[in-house]
């Protein structure tokens, strides 16, 4: 420990003076032996995840938030363990990354005896008329056979093209197409959507933008989604998206990090609550506006009271509790 200004400041993260550290107000102190721990296991979960790593990185992800467990509800809200918990988030999306990047094990594909294997351009083109992709070149990993008078395709190619999500099921040895947005609809469930600024760098942030999410929004009007985040910083789009479509709503989640003081951010970011409050008011959605946190990276006591500030008080019931009562379908 070193004496800077009569403040001590800790070897094991450096910290902005006026930002809260571990047990003191605006003083940093020794960490606990339990918060050491859980800093050391995150530093332990590798920078770039890929396929070739994806597993040590499951397990180091695994030990680092089981450290995170053992740690008290003060030291879960200090600036360093709120900052080393981003980056096992990070590492989680990396890990989801990686794994799609990963070639996938297909099963050897077994031709019956009398069948007649034809070159798989002459299927690659279909003008059927109602099919999406109508009269476009799709290539073929493997060539389709006639047997029987009948043409076998590759299902993940025929699937592909009819826009659904193809996987193997290898305990019962069966190709799965899946529609996730038609089941989100069928059992009337939304689907959350992370909209916005993301902590990791990889990342494209235009998947990622509001804008994406009006188009399958507009594509699925049966399913509903909650656009998180709000979108932000993308929140002029954002607030356009929840007017025009009937079926997007958006949480105010993940807007804030760690402890902070209500007043004092209000008057240091007038200009970004400014934003925030204008766009809400603006479209005037307050049936679709939901009260989220992205705990444990808030404090709970001070984002309700942050997003009070955002919200009339004569929606707050709708806000904090009704809106997303009805849109989970949670029956409370």
């Amino acid at each position: 420990m070193t004496e800077r200004k009569d403040k001590l400041v800790c070897e094991l993260e450096e910290h902005k003076h006026g930002e809260k550290c571990y047990e003191s107000e605006w003083t940093c102190t020794e960490p606990s032996d339990d918060v050491k721990a859980f800093l050391r296991a995150v530093k332990a979960i590798p920078e770039e995840i890929t396929a070739e790593n994806v597993e040590e990185a499951e397990v180091k992800i695994a030990e680092a938030i089981e450290a995170y467990q053992h740690l008290g509800g003060a030291e879960k809200a200090n600036a360093s363990v709120v900052r080393a918990y981003d980056v096992i988030l990070a590492a989680k999306i990396a890990v989801e990354a990686a794994k799609n990047e990963a070639p996938e094990e297909t099963p050897e594909t077994v031709l019956p005896e009398d069948a007649v294997v034809i070159d798989p351009a002459v299927l690659v083109e279909y003008t059927g008329g109602e099919l999406p992709g109508d009269g476009q070149i799709f290539p073929m990993d493997c060539a389709p056979y006639i047997k029987g008078g009948r043409t076998y395709v590759p299902v993940r190619f025929l699937g592909e093209i009819l826009g659904y999500e193809v996987g193997w099921d290898g305990q019962f040895q069966t190709a799965v197409l899946l529609d996730r947005d038609e089941l989100a609809a069928r059992y009337d469930k939304p689907v959350a959507v992370h909209m916005g600024l993301t902590a990791f760098p990889r990342a494209h942030l235009k998947y990622a933008h509001p804008l994406t999410l009006d188009e399958v929004a507009a594509d699925h009007r049966r399913t509903r989604f909650v656009m998180c985040h709000f979108g932000n910083p993308f929140l002029e789009s954002a607030a356009a998206v929840v007017e025009k479509n009937p079926n997007v709503a958006a949480d105010l989640s993940g807007l804030l990090e760690g402890r902070v003081d209500i007043d004092r951010y209000f008057q240091e970011q007038a200009g970004y609550a400014g934003l925030l409050t204008t766009w809400l008011t603006a479209i005037g959605q307050w049936d679709d506006v939901l009260y989220g946190t992205d705990w444990p990276i808030v404090n709970l006591e001070e984002y309700i009271r942050f997003v009070q500030r955002l919200m009339p008080e004569r929606h707050w019931e709708k806000g904090f509790f009704q809106n997303a009562n009805r849109i989970y379908g949670l029956g409370l």
